[in-house]
């Protein structure tokens, strides 16, 4: 999908300075027709027009409207402050071993971080977490989402259509596979409106960091 949109793009490009050159070359040389296909004239401009049409009608079926493109791009916002979020709480468990009860708790004048809020705040959408069993260190993080996501794909705007590429760590990723058996717990797809998260901490992978020495 990512590689048709890049095609369609060189496409359009090509068409309009192609179309753009012709006319010039015409005007240039005064030729009204060339090769049974290209002219000027009236009705060489009525053919523009429609081809031009054609093209935006193309993109539009291909790649979705402005507005939409929008939406994915606030939802990808959503995810990027989720995980975050997921990350300060983990930390948050780190340094104390103990979940925070609450977002508020993550907030740090010594560190400077703040916590990221929904882009359609204005609206009522807000971030929401939970403790969901403090022994078991299992948390839930939910946002408001508005366009559904396919399963295993998160779809990133930030490269202006981008390329696809596997999920290597990094917030900017356009789209990543789903992970191997019993590792959904990374999984960020979604649907429209409300999802919720379930994240739970392996002791293993994210140990406590140990307590300085007393002096």
């Amino acid at each position: 999908e990512i590689t048709l949109r890049f095609i369609f793009k060189v496409l359009a490009v090509l068409l309009v300075v192609l179309f753009v050159g012709v006319y010039y070359i015409f005007v240039l040389q005064g030729r009204k027709k060339f090769g049974g296909f290209f002219s000027v004239g009236p009705w060489s401009a009525i053919k523009s027009v429609i081809w031009v049409a054609l093209v935006v009608w193309f993109a539009f079926s291909v790649m979705g409207s402005p507005f939409k493109q929008r939406l994915l791009q606030l939802d990808q916002r959503r995810l990027n402050d989720l995980q975050n979020i997921q990350s300060q709480v983990i930390y948050y468990w780190q340094q104390k071993q103990s979940l925070p009860a609450q977002l508020s708790d993550l907030v740090s004048p010594l560190t400077g971080y703040s916590l990221p809020v929904d882009p359609e705040f204005e609206q009522g959408k807000t971030y929401e977490y939970s403790v969901k069993d403090a022994k078991a260190l299992k948390f839930e993080l939910c946002a408001d989402f508005d366009l559904p996501m396919p399963k295993g794909w998160v779809e990133n705007p930030s490269y202006g259509g981008g390329v696809a590429v596997p999920m290597a760590g990094s917030p900017d990723v356009i789209s990543y596979p789903y992970p191997g058996p019993g590792g959904t717990n990374e999984s960020w797809d979604h649907q429209a409106g409300r999802t919720c998260y379930e994240r739970t901490i392996d002791k293993d992978l994210y140990p406590p960091y140990p307590k300085p020495a007393a002096q």
